[in-house]
């Protein structure tokens, strides 16, 4: 066999390799394309999923199926205040609302310094983070719609992380004080039939309540527990004394008992009836400020404006009347 015919026949049989690896490699890819498919839908999300997020930082990611998926939501039954702090992104970037369709919506980010989280999609891959969760444990809801009538779930539970700090508490300016600004009164009477002059003894502010609260500006921050200081009726005038547990934006309630025992005593003479009226004048102080506050896992600080309020019994009036 001539050289050039050797050629001619090693050509054709490079080029008969060559096609039969291209059909091979063809068949692969559409195998693997199928079997991607498969691997995809195998891999889907099932119709509840509970998963569990550390509350100092942890992310959790699933391959879901995109298919027919109208969009993604969280919580739809949240009424609070709280909600106002999640928001829906448009992929753009605008600020849209919980209709927004699937294949416009970039991601969902709750934001406060007490609690971070987002939900994205990427690719065939839903990702949920918790950044940090300084508040007790949290559950929240989010749903994957589908136009075929399904409706998945996933139950993100974010665990306690590190307690947010309180560093400074910092009032502004001068407190407003309204003295008086409720009366209560309060009725007694003794009937003394003897021919012996006989006392009535009565305890003006046992029966007296007090109450204090510190009330933040922002609704995250309600439920955040320190000790502080509040203002306080001690020794016929308000200073500030330090308290342990103030659990912000609730309302403290207690008895008057630094004056328990100021007690009022009435001469009723022999054989009269005394009445005594007494009347208790409460005082409210409320002074506007600031408390710093530290996330030591986003390591972060952050001032919120508050208010404390206080009211107390701060002095009493009293009449008898004898028959």
């Amino acid at each position: 066999m001539r050289a050039s015919d050797l050629n001619i026949l090693k050509k054709m049989n490079r080029q008969i390799t060559l096609i039969s690896y291209l059909s091979t490699l063809l068949i692969a890819l559409i195998v693997s394309s199928c079997n991607n498919d498969i691997f995809i839908e195998s891999e889907n999300l099932p119709d509840i999923t509970d998963i569990t997020l550390d509350g100092n930082g942890e992310q959790w990611s699933s391959a879901f199926s995109r298919k027919g998926l109208t969009r993604i939501y969280v919580n739809p039954e949240d009424s609070s205040d709280d909600a106002k702090y999640l928001k829906y992104y448009g992929i753009n970037g605008d600020v849209v609302d919980a209709t927004c369709p699937f294949d416009e919506l970039k991601d969902i980010q709750y934001d406060t310094p007490v609690r971070n989280y987002s939900i994205g999609c990427y690719g065939g891959m839903i990702y949920v983070i918790c950044n940090y969760n300084v508040l007790p444990k949290k559950t929240v809801k989010v749903f994957l719609e589908y136009d075929y009538g399904m409706t998945k779930v996933i139950n993100v539970t974010m665990t306690e992380g590190k307690p947010i700090e309180m560093r400074v508490d910092m009032p502004h300016g001068e407190p407003k004080v309204e003295w008086d600004f409720e009366k209560i009164s309060h009725r007694r009477t003794m009937t003394n039939n003897s021919s012996l002059t006989q006392k009535l003894q009565l305890d003006p502010f046992e029966e007296s309540r007090c109450s204090d609260q510190v009330i933040p500006k922002d609704s995250w921050a309600v439920g955040l527990t320190f000790d502080m200081s509040m203002p306080t009726y001690i020794f016929q005038e308000w200073a500030w004394e330090e308290y342990e547990g103030i659990r912000l934006g609730e309302r403290r309630s207690f008895p008057q008992t630094v004056y328990a025992q100021d007690r009022l005593m009435v001469a009723v003479p022999p054989y009269t009836k005394a009445t005594v009226t007494y009347t208790i004048n409460y005082s409210r102080f409320t002074q506007t400020g600031t408390i710093s506050l530290y996330n030591p896992v986003d390591d972060s600080w952050y001032d919120e404006d508050v208010t404390w309020t206080a009211i107390y019994a701060t002095s009493y009036d009293y009449t008898v009347e004898y028959e």
